[in-house]
């Protein structure tokens, strides 16, 4: 499967659950640690596997500084939810905050950097590249 595919896919289904979550009366630490162990691995995905091809070409390099900056706010997001004894008010404040960073940073690898990586990786790179993704998921137990 193309790595992109992989990604946007992903991209979608946090989305979901983190709106999913905050429609909910009460928050269900089960549905929230998914939501944590699905971006954790989603950003290791990006950061061992994409991000490396792309942060030395010119026109990919500020892309992925940008990238890596909104990842390190969504792994604090992620730090602050995996704390059993944060209130509501905490809770969705993290991830009101957690989604508005992944809309913009979906925004900007969607519309931008899946594009211009494309074109710089070929379709063969790109296929192994998403196979790869799916070994890392099928190790942590994800499909």
């Amino acid at each position: 499967m193309d790595l992109f595919e992989i990604l946007s896919d992903e991209h979608q289904a946090v989305r979901q659950k983190i709106n999913h979550c905050l429609r909910a009366r009460e928050f269900d630490r089960e549905e929230i640690t998914a939501i944590c162990t699905l971006l954790t691995l989603h950003t290791q995905v990006e950061e061992k596997l994409l991000y490396p091809q792309l942060e030395s070409p010119r026109e990919t390099h500020d892309l992925m500084v940008e990238a890596e900056d909104a990842h390190r706010s969504l792994k604090e997001y992620i730090n602050t939810l995996q704390h059993a004894d944060i209130s509501a008010e905490v809770t969705r404040n993290a991830l009101e905050e957690m989604l508005q960073t992944l809309e913009e940073h979906v925004r900007q690898e969607e519309n931008i950097v899946f594009p211009r990586a494309r074109k710089l990786l070929g379709d063969d790179e790109i296929e192994t590249l998403g196979r790869h993704a799916q070994d890392m998921k099928q190790a942590a137990g994800i499909r």
